[in-house]
């Protein structure tokens, strides 16, 4: 899910039912693009824009009101990405990746991973971009879901942050960093890396913290989010993210905790 870009964002928004498998589901407020972005996110994504139109007519077909699909043009960073389906719907399933946790989700977008993390059990969650509308749009999403006790949300620029200040030092420490699609840019890569470092250095869980984060298998920027992260001090792990809802693009879940000293 493309969440790290300030781009123009439209006031009106729709609400969208998301299927998370197996008979749950979530609602999203989502805000409702006012023009055509699609050429603008291919080139910051680095695909062409067939590609991008392809995985929105896959996201369309997977909306279960009809009424309520997104309109052709989608602003990226108000789409629910096939990553942020397939691990929400993970955790979903799977709470004991969060129950009782501390979370941080990183490029939350519309905070569907986060929201979900709440929804199975994490004692609470700070949903971060870089867009404060989607932020109130994702804090509208978790009253929806009856979570809003446990989620906030704050904006954050994962190039310039400051560990012992603002948002993520008021809020924290977190026991869990999560994130979906944010592996998009090598230019933001190394930054990701830097910032779990660091986050997970300041954790106080009793476990070992961890980041996980949910890359489309199609993504190039893995190999340089290892290295980068064993330049501060991380160990990286991936598998096959479980593919819950059938049709959903082919994604990896990946794993950082502090390496061994």
């Amino acid at each position: 899910m493309l969440a790290l870009l300030s781009l123009p964002i439209p006031s009106l928004v729709t609400t969208q039912t998301l299927d998370l498998g197996r008979g749950r589901s979530m609602r999203l407020q989502i805000p409702v693009p006012e023009g055509d972005q699609v050429d603008e996110a291919a080139q910051i994504m680095g695909l062409a824009a067939s590609e991008v139109n392809d995985q929105l007519a896959l996201i369309r077909g997977l909306t279960e009101d009809a009424s309520e699909q997104l309109p052709m043009s989608a602003k990226m960073s108000a789409v629910v990405w096939p990553a942020s389906q397939s691990f929400a719907s993970l955790l979903t399933h799977c709470p004991s990746f969060v129950k009782d946790c501390r979370v941080l989700e990183i490029g939350c977008g519309l905070g569907t991973v986060g929201i979900a993390a709440a929804m199975a059990g994490a004692t609470s969650v700070l949903l971060t971009d870089l867009d404060e509308e989607n932020l109130d749009a994702a804090q509208a999403s978790a009253d929806l879901n009856g979570v809003a006790s446990r989620v906030r949300t704050a904006r954050l620029d994962v190039t310039d942050y400051d560990m012992q200040s603002g948002a993520l030092a008021e809020h924290g420490p977190f026991d869990l960093v999560i994130g979906s699609d944010v592996l998009f840019s090598p230019t933001l890569t190394p930054s990701i890396a830097k910032l779990l470092a660091a986050v997970l250095r300041l954790s106080e869980a009793e476990v070992e913290p961890r980041a996980m984060l949910a890359d489309p298998s199609s993504r190039g920027s893995r190999a340089l989010f290892e290295a980068a992260g064993a330049e501060h001090g991380l160990a990286y792990s991936e598998a096959a993210l479980p593919q819950i809802l059938p049709g959903l693009e082919p994604c990896v879940l990946v794993s950082m905790v502090l390496a061994e000293q």
